[in-house]
């Protein structure tokens, strides 16, 4: 069964993608990021290379390796979702999906300001946490239902 976590934030997108990326890439756990723009893409590219000056990770996207390599990187940048690295983990920017079957987790990543809109959106999954920014610290909530 597909796990759900949204993350409500109010600081930078991108630092918040590269912390998240971490934790399935130390797993060896495969992770497809969803990116709106190929402008979009090239930014987290490089902020996956450059954000930490003890350690970096590395990955790939159709801009920047060949399809071939794909199969080799345990992260993977695309615009469109495609399962080209076979991706356990799916993060995106509260982006509409066509399929959840096929991941262990899915991380929506959202501005606070958009819960509602969210809310809306995923009306129907049962089961999900909910990570709340305050600041500097974070809230989490697991519910049975969005309502």
């Amino acid at each position: 069964m597909c796990k759900f976590i949204f993350y409500a934030i109010i600081s930078d997108y991108f630092e918040i993608v590269c912390k998240l990326v971490e934790k399935p890439y130390d797993s060896k756990k495969r992770c497809l990021v969803l990116s709106s723009t190929p402008e979009e893409t090239d930014l987290l590219d490089n902020k996956l290379w450059t954000y930490s000056k003890m350690s970096f990770i590395p990955h790939g996207s159709i801009r920047s390796r060949s399809p071939d390599e794909a199969k080799y990187c345990y992260v993977w940048i695309s615009e469109e979702e495609c399962f080209i690295n076979n991706p356990t983990v799916l993060i995106h920017r509260n982006m509409m999906l066509s399929n959840y079957g096929s991941y262990e987790n899915i991380i929506n990543i959202f501005n606070v300001s958009d819960i509602a809109q969210v809310e809306q959106q995923y009306k129907n999954i049962k089961e999900y946490t909910l990570w709340m920014q305050d600041g500097s610290s974070w809230m989490s909530t697991t519910f049975d239902t969005i309502s």
